[in-house]
């Protein structure tokens, strides 16, 4: 068995998908309503760019509080929020010209979640690399600590094999949309 360490993954390739991310939040500027169908999957932490993190927030907020949320009013969210001076109108607008398909939201909500957790695996595996690097410290502490540091994302990453009564429903729905509009086929 070779114990070396593979060293492309030293310098892995930053995981994100620019259009799913872009796509996901040009439809929630311009359908409020699309909220209810990816709330529960994206949080803005998994946004790679700072800006969509920082317009998902805004947009997070103010769909959470049932207000409105367009591009003017999302902007105006980001100037009190002081966050307007890295992101403009046309910054915005430009969120709403590119969208494939808004009944895709929910897809475009799994692959911007996918990157962010794939983002976490490999920043924990730094980590558990850095751990096992330690000297002086046990193997049994260290596998604890790796262990500590894989855990949240065994949570996060789960199938929906089992969901809750909420999002069973949003995927129901989901499904009947796409079927509905020749998307899918019905069994």
């Amino acid at each position: 068995m070779n114990d070396r360490v593979d060293e492309s993954l030293l310098n892995p390739v930053v995981l994100w998908s620019p259009e799913a991310e872009t796509s996901l939040l040009g439809a929630l500027l311009l359908d409020n309503g699309l909220w209810d169908r990816v709330g529960d999957l994206v949080a803005a932490g998994d946004f790679f760019k700072n800006e969509h993190r920082l317009i998902f927030g805004a947009l997070s907020s103010m769909l959470n509080a049932a207000k409105p949320a367009d591009v003017l009013t999302v902007h105006d969210q980001l100037q009190r929020d002081r966050s307007a001076e890295m992101i403009g109108l046309p910054d915005l607008h430009a969120l709403t010209q590119y969208l494939p398909s808004a009944s895709s939201v929910r897809q475009y909500a799994l692959i911007v979640r996918d990157f962010a957790l794939r983002r976490k695996l490999m920043a924990a595996s730094n980590d558990i690399h850095q751990l096992a690097c330690q000297r002086g410290v046990g193997f049994e502490e260290t596998l604890d600590q790796a262990t500590a540091l894989l855990t949240p994302l065994f949570d996060a990453g789960k199938s929906d094999a089992w969901l809750d009564m909420d999002a069973g429903m949003v995927q129901f729905l989901d499904g009947i949309q796409r079927r509905s509009e020749g998307e899918e086929d019905f069994l």
